[in-house]
């Protein structure tokens, strides 16, 4: 199946987003600028894709 960039930042952006928290621990706080740091994503870029995921 091919993904456009756009949907592959999102679908990565995604999974980062869905990390698995230690037992009983709460949800972590990702924030744009450490996804876009660490999977090498313009943070403008990303911000518009998880703007039009939120919506």
């Amino acid at each position: 199946m091919r993904l456009s960039k756009r949907g592959e930042y999102g679908l990565r952006a995604m999974i980062m987003l869905a990390g698995t928290p230690h037992k009983n621990a709460p949800l972590p706080v990702v924030q744009i600028k450490e996804i876009s740091e660490r999977e090498k994503i313009s943070p403008k870029f990303l911000e518009q894709i998880l703007l039009t995921l939120k919506n």
